[in-house]
Protein backbone atom coordinates (compact mmCIF):
# COMPACT_ATOMS: atom_id res chain seq x y z
CA UNK A 1 0.00 0.00 0.00
CA UNK A 2 1.82 2.92 -1.74
CA UNK A 3 -0.64 5.53 -1.33
CA UNK A 4 -2.81 5.09 1.07
CA UNK A 5 -5.21 8.24 0.59
CA UNK A 6 -5.39 7.61 -3.04
CA UNK A 7 -8.93 6.91 -4.63
CA UNK A 8 -8.83 4.09 -7.19
CA UNK A 9 -10.96 3.47 -10.02
CA UNK A 10 -10.62 -0.36 -11.02
CA UNK A 11 -11.35 -1.30 -14.43
CA UNK A 12 -11.22 -4.79 -15.45
CA UNK A 13 -9.96 -5.63 -18.66
CA UNK A 14 -8.63 -9.13 -18.95
CA UNK A 15 -10.40 -11.94 -18.60
CA UNK A 16 -10.11 -14.83 -15.73
CA UNK A 17 -7.46 -16.33 -18.37
CA UNK A 18 -5.26 -13.18 -18.21
CA UNK A 19 -6.01 -12.07 -21.98
CA UNK A 20 -7.67 -9.61 -23.22
CA UNK A 21 -7.29 -7.72 -26.56
CA UNK A 22 -7.09 -4.08 -27.96
CA UNK A 23 -10.71 -2.80 -28.08
CA UNK A 24 -11.21 -3.56 -24.50
CA UNK A 25 -8.03 -1.70 -23.87
CA UNK A 26 -9.19 1.22 -25.90
CA UNK A 27 -12.43 2.01 -24.12
CA UNK A 28 -10.94 1.08 -20.66
CA UNK A 29 -8.43 3.93 -21.30
CA UNK A 30 -11.19 5.92 -23.05
CA UNK A 31 -13.56 5.57 -19.95
CA UNK A 32 -10.09 6.24 -16.88
CA UNK A 33 -9.57 9.60 -19.14
CA UNK A 34 -13.40 10.52 -18.90
CA UNK A 35 -15.39 8.33 -17.01
CA UNK A 36 -18.89 10.26 -17.46
CA UNK A 37 -18.43 10.81 -20.56
CA UNK A 38 -19.08 14.62 -19.98
CA UNK A 39 -16.66 16.93 -21.33
CA UNK A 40 -17.30 19.73 -19.34
CA UNK A 41 -16.37 17.98 -16.26
CA UNK A 42 -11.91 16.92 -15.42
CA UNK A 43 -13.37 13.39 -13.45
CA UNK A 44 -10.29 11.37 -15.02
CA UNK A 45 -7.94 9.32 -13.27
CA UNK A 46 -4.53 11.49 -12.53
CA UNK A 47 -2.57 8.22 -13.05
CA UNK A 48 -3.11 4.87 -14.78
CA UNK A 49 -1.31 1.84 -14.07
CA UNK A 50 -1.44 -1.45 -16.83
CA UNK A 51 -0.13 -4.05 -15.69
CA UNK A 52 -0.42 -5.78 -19.34
CA UNK A 53 1.26 -6.31 -22.31
CA UNK A 54 2.08 -7.44 -25.65
CA UNK A 55 5.06 -8.05 -27.95
CA UNK A 56 2.22 -6.24 -31.00
CA UNK A 57 2.10 -2.52 -31.05
CA UNK A 58 -1.39 -1.12 -31.65
CA UNK A 59 -1.05 1.64 -33.28
CA UNK A 60 -4.85 2.80 -31.84
CA UNK A 61 -3.16 2.22 -28.24
CA UNK A 62 -0.35 4.49 -29.17
CA UNK A 63 -3.27 7.44 -30.20
CA UNK A 64 -5.27 7.21 -27.22
CA UNK A 65 -2.18 6.87 -24.80
CA UNK A 66 -0.32 10.09 -27.17
CA UNK A 67 -3.77 11.82 -26.31
CA UNK A 68 -4.36 11.23 -22.45
CA UNK A 69 -1.03 11.70 -21.54
CA UNK A 70 -0.11 14.69 -23.91
CA UNK A 71 2.21 16.03 -20.80
CA UNK A 72 -0.99 18.39 -19.98
CA UNK A 73 -1.93 19.93 -23.62
CA UNK A 74 -5.14 19.63 -25.03
CA UNK A 75 -5.30 17.14 -28.03
CA UNK A 76 -6.23 18.23 -30.87
CA UNK A 77 -7.39 14.64 -32.51
CA UNK A 78 -10.95 14.85 -34.02
CA UNK A 79 -11.17 11.16 -33.55
CA UNK A 80 -11.12 11.56 -29.93
CA UNK A 81 -12.94 14.77 -29.25
CA UNK A 82 -13.81 13.03 -25.70
CA UNK A 83 -10.44 13.43 -24.89
CA UNK A 84 -10.35 16.73 -23.43
CA UNK A 85 -8.52 16.64 -20.10
CA UNK A 86 -5.53 15.37 -20.75
CA UNK A 87 -1.90 15.39 -18.45
CA UNK A 88 -2.69 11.47 -17.33
CA UNK A 89 0.68 9.33 -15.94
CA UNK A 90 0.65 6.03 -17.71
CA UNK A 91 2.75 3.62 -15.60
CA UNK A 92 3.50 0.56 -17.41
CA UNK A 93 4.55 -2.96 -16.84
CA UNK A 94 8.13 -3.45 -18.90
CA UNK A 95 7.13 -7.31 -19.23
CA UNK A 96 8.87 -10.56 -17.77
CA UNK A 97 10.97 -12.02 -20.98
CA UNK A 98 14.14 -12.06 -19.36
CA UNK A 99 15.44 -10.01 -22.07
CA UNK A 100 15.28 -6.78 -23.75
CA UNK A 101 12.34 -7.88 -25.96
CA UNK A 102 9.76 -4.63 -26.46
CA UNK A 103 6.60 -5.21 -24.56
CA UNK A 104 3.71 -2.93 -25.45
CA UNK A 105 2.35 -0.61 -24.71
CA UNK A 106 5.31 0.30 -22.60
CA UNK A 107 7.77 0.26 -25.03
CA UNK A 108 5.59 3.02 -26.33
CA UNK A 109 8.43 5.12 -24.18
CA UNK A 110 8.82 8.17 -26.35
CA UNK A 111 5.23 9.40 -25.54
CA UNK A 112 5.54 12.28 -22.92
CA UNK A 113 3.97 11.02 -19.87
CA UNK A 114 4.22 6.84 -20.36
CA UNK A 115 7.04 5.15 -18.14
CA UNK A 116 8.14 1.34 -18.79
CA UNK A 117 8.87 -0.37 -15.29
CA UNK A 118 11.19 -3.25 -14.89
CA UNK A 119 11.36 -5.62 -11.84
CA UNK A 120 14.13 -4.96 -9.00
CA UNK A 121 15.30 -7.82 -6.29
CA UNK A 122 15.64 -6.97 -2.48
CA UNK A 123 19.46 -6.59 -3.15
CA UNK A 124 18.24 -3.90 -5.50
CA UNK A 125 19.72 -5.61 -9.08
CA UNK A 126 17.49 -6.51 -11.90
CA UNK A 127 15.21 -9.87 -11.13
CA UNK A 128 16.07 -12.21 -13.72
CA UNK A 129 12.79 -12.33 -15.47
CA UNK A 130 12.43 -8.67 -16.07
CA UNK A 131 12.53 -7.02 -19.48
CA UNK A 132 15.54 -4.85 -19.89
CA UNK A 133 16.64 -2.73 -22.37
CA UNK A 134 17.19 1.30 -22.78
CA UNK A 135 13.48 1.78 -23.09
CA UNK A 136 12.60 0.78 -19.71
CA UNK A 137 14.08 3.20 -17.08
CA UNK A 138 12.89 2.66 -13.76
CA UNK A 139 12.76 -0.31 -11.27
CA UNK A 140 10.68 -0.96 -8.07
CA UNK A 141 10.22 -3.63 -6.14
CA UNK A 142 8.64 -6.98 -8.05
CA UNK A 143 9.90 -10.16 -5.99
CA UNK A 144 7.55 -11.38 -2.99
CA UNK A 145 4.79 -8.97 -3.46
CA UNK A 146 1.88 -9.46 -1.43
CA UNK A 147 -1.40 -8.62 -3.28
CA UNK A 148 -5.04 -9.54 -3.76
CA UNK A 149 -6.06 -12.85 -5.61
CA UNK A 150 -9.94 -13.70 -5.61
CA UNK A 151 -11.99 -14.76 -2.69
CA UNK A 152 -11.03 -12.06 -0.65
CA UNK A 153 -7.50 -12.92 0.14
CA UNK A 154 -3.85 -12.08 -0.24
CA UNK A 155 -1.29 -14.25 -1.72
CA UNK A 156 2.17 -13.34 -2.48
CA UNK A 157 3.51 -12.27 -5.83
CA UNK A 158 6.49 -11.64 -8.91
CA UNK A 159 6.72 -9.46 -11.65
CA UNK A 160 6.85 -6.44 -13.43
CA UNK A 161 3.41 -6.41 -12.92
CA UNK A 162 3.89 -5.95 -9.42
CA UNK A 163 6.44 -3.47 -10.06
CA UNK A 164 4.41 -0.93 -11.70
CA UNK A 165 1.49 -0.77 -9.01
CA UNK A 166 4.52 0.83 -6.62
CA UNK A 167 6.06 2.99 -8.98
CA UNK A 168 2.08 4.29 -9.83
CA UNK A 169 1.12 4.99 -6.14
CA UNK A 170 4.72 6.46 -5.54
CA UNK A 171 3.46 8.81 -8.56
CA UNK A 172 0.70 9.67 -6.69
CA UNK A 173 2.33 10.69 -3.70
CA UNK A 174 4.35 12.82 -5.84
CA UNK A 175 1.31 14.68 -7.50
CA UNK A 176 -0.38 15.18 -4.49
CA UNK A 177 2.68 16.82 -2.99
CA UNK A 178 3.50 18.33 -6.06
CA UNK A 179 0.44 19.00 -7.87
CA UNK A 180 1.40 21.41 -10.67
CA UNK A 181 3.96 18.97 -12.58
CA UNK A 182 3.48 17.78 -15.87
CA UNK A 183 3.28 13.54 -16.72
CA UNK A 184 6.83 13.89 -17.83
CA UNK A 185 8.25 16.33 -15.04
CA UNK A 186 6.67 13.60 -12.40
CA UNK A 187 8.96 10.75 -14.27
CA UNK A 188 11.96 13.26 -14.60
CA UNK A 189 11.60 13.43 -11.20
CA UNK A 190 11.13 9.82 -9.80
CA UNK A 191 14.93 9.69 -12.39
CA UNK A 192 16.29 11.97 -10.88
CA UNK A 193 15.44 11.05 -7.41
CA UNK A 194 15.74 7.19 -8.01
CA UNK A 195 18.31 4.82 -5.92
CA UNK A 196 21.67 3.99 -8.49
CA UNK A 197 22.04 0.41 -9.04
CA UNK A 198 24.31 -1.72 -10.99
CA UNK A 199 22.93 -3.71 -13.89
CA UNK A 200 20.72 -3.42 -16.89
CA UNK A 201 18.26 -1.16 -15.53
CA UNK A 202 20.42 1.29 -13.67
CA UNK A 203 17.50 3.57 -11.45
CA UNK A 204 15.21 1.94 -8.88
CA UNK A 205 12.77 4.22 -7.35
CA UNK A 206 12.85 6.14 -3.91
CA UNK A 207 9.36 6.94 -2.20
CA UNK A 208 11.14 8.77 -0.04
CA UNK A 209 13.89 10.74 -1.99
CA UNK A 210 10.81 11.47 -4.44
CA UNK A 211 8.29 13.20 -1.96
CA UNK A 212 10.74 15.31 0.22
CA UNK A 213 13.73 16.61 -2.91
CA UNK A 214 11.77 19.30 -4.56
CA UNK A 215 11.52 19.27 -8.37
Amino acid sequence: MVAPAAKIIPIRILDQDGMGDIWRLANALIFAANPDGDNATDDGADIINLSLGTTQQAPLIRKILDAITNDGRNSDDPDLPMIVHPGILVVASAGNTGNNTRIYPAAENDLHGLIAVGASTAADTVASFSTRGSWVELMAPGERIVSSVPGGRYGVWRGTSMAAPVVAGISALVRSRFSSMSPNAVFEHLRSTAATCNGAITRRVDAGEAVTNNP
